[in-house]
């Protein structure tokens, strides 16, 4: 169900990157007769919107240019931007093709900050849409029914460890937002196993579930806490979890998840929790 703001919005540009997210969000689009143009920067997306006759062009971060010329020439005035993106740095960005010197100043910001984080590159990128004309919608306009609530707990007859093990990870995760690193932690039994990095969450599933499956510390499983920092720009970044999030924390042999109230988006929500309940894997939505 569309929120107020998107009823008398006739035309919308999705701006793609990699994973579910960007299809569901296309489709919703479209099934509510929205006018939908695509820029996408994930192959595989490209091709899935092009056998669906949407009209979509792939482009490269590289080159900023292309896709602000590509803005201004569908009149877009609306964007919403979803889906996995690699930066592949400013040493990579065809500077000289900037068509307005305004823009430059972007670019100024991220090679002298001291701050690189995901959350500051996303709100200069919001910056620069709304130069280039854009006001910058949410996922959760389009699809609010994404954001985890307090029924979408699983198989929570959690011991006190646990539960400490959850409670710790979500306020080092807060203590660490001021730095704008990570968005997710693994715990077992009081000690940090891993705090996410530039990887991603389903690689720091992986390398600490090697790590606990070779050193046994103790008989309690590892825990995943997911949640979006504090400040977090959620037009743009909100971290998710999907059914692979699942079958890798099955695979490493996890306990389960946590994750916070209204800030983390679940895909396919009663297939996540059928394979949860499937594989004794908790899921627990934090207040």
């Amino acid at each position: 169900m569309l929120s107020k703001k998107l009823t008398k919005i006739s035309h919308i540009c999705l701006i793609a990157g990699d994973g579910q997210l960007p299809i569901l969000v296309a489709n919703e689009l479209v099934k509510q007769k929205k006018q939908l143009s695509i820029l996408c920067f994930d192959k595989e997306n490209t091709l899935y919107f092009q056998s669906h006759k949407y009209l979509v062009q792939q482009i490269s971060l590289e080159n900023i240019t292309a896709i602000l010329k590509l803005i201004k020439q569908t009149k877009t005035s609306h964007v919403i931007c979803c889906g996995g993106l690699y930066f592949p740095g400013v040493k990579n960005i065809r500077l000289m093709q900037l068509p307005l010197i305004r823009f430059f100043k972007y670019i100024i910001k991220i090679i002298f900050s001291k701050q690189k984080g995901d959350n500051f590159l996303l709100n200069l990128a919001e910056q620069m849409l709304a130069d280039a004309g854009c006001q910058v919608l949410s996922v959760q306009d389009v699809l609010p029914q994404l954001l985890c609530s307090k029924q979408d707990s699983i198989n929570l007859n959690l011991s006190r460890k646990y539960n400490k093990d959850i409670t710790l990870g979500a306020n080092i995760l807060n203590h660490n937002s001021k730095f704008d690193i990570g968005q997710a932690i693994v715990i077992k039994n009081g000690r940090i196993i891993g705090i996410e990095g530039i990887e991603g969450t389903k690689e720091l599933i992986n390398r600490c579930g090697r790590y606990c499956n070779k050193v046994k510390h103790s008989m309690e499983k590892p825990v995943l806490i997911k949640i979006s920092k504090l400040h977090q720009n959620m037009k743009l970044d909100v971290p998710t979890i999907g059914e692979d999030t699942i079958k890798d924390l099955v695979a490493n042999n996890f306990a389960g998840l946590a994750i916070k109230k209204n800030s983390v988006f679940m895909l396919h929500k009663e297939r996540i929790k059928q394979l949860a309940q499937q594989h004794n894997i908790f899921i627990k939505i934090i207040e």
